[in-house]
């Protein structure tokens, strides 16, 4: 099963006979991470187990992380923001961070932005692609700013330009919504 897992991992399982998957899950043949790829609702236990687990992270939670993020289990969110809050090891922290994005939790972000302080060089980039991903965290992410929370010059340009893409769509389905025309458009009139 090593190699079988080897030559699918990160790829989709939809390609496989739904003979080879039935038997799979059957015998229980295979790794947690190819049964949370198979959407096994046991495997979400056994991973977030694992995930909560500082002994077992190490060894396995990379890649159930990696796996989790194609599964989504909202009851994951409140063990991944753990995991942030008390891991050590950067990348199981970074990896956490990413498992995070399917969640449109508000949670997810005030936890975030309390944390960021903390966090280390190596997972705020994380940090701050994961707050930039939705218009609501992306507004308490700059509000974090705005009031010192998180350092503006910690903020790369591509973070930057990623929320100006927000505040654009919001200001045309405002103006859209009001009958108010941009001030280009006014002029030409």
């Amino acid at each position: 099963m090593t190699g079988f897992e080897t030559a699918f991992k990160g790829r989709p399982l939809s390609g496989l006979p739904d003979e080879l998957v039935a038997a799979m899950g059957r015998h229980h043949v295979g790794s947690v991470a190819l049964s949370l790829r198979q959407g096994d609702a046991g495997a979400i236990d056994t991973a977030l187990t694992a995930i909560a687990d500082e002994k077992a992270q190490a060894a396995n939670a990379p890649g159930i992380h990696h796996d989790s993020r194609r599964v989504k289990a909202p009851a994951s969110v409140p063990v991944l923001l753990a995991v942030i809050e008390k891991t050590a090891d950067e990348s199981l922290r970074k990896a956490a961070l990413a498992a995070l994005a399917p969640y449109d939790n508000p949670q997810i972000a005030k936890k975030v932005i309390e944390r960021f302080p903390k966090l280390g060089k190596a997972s705020q980039p994380a940090a701050l692609s994961l707050l930039a991903s939705r218009a609501a965290s992306a507004h308490l992410f700059v509000r974090a700013v705005e009031n010192g929370s998180i350092p503006h010059a910690q903020v790369p340009l591509e973070i930057v330009r990623k929320i100006k893409l927000f505040t654009a769509a919001i200001s045309r389905r405002a103006r859209k919504g009001s009958g108010a025309q941009p001030a280009a458009r006014r002029r030409r009139r």
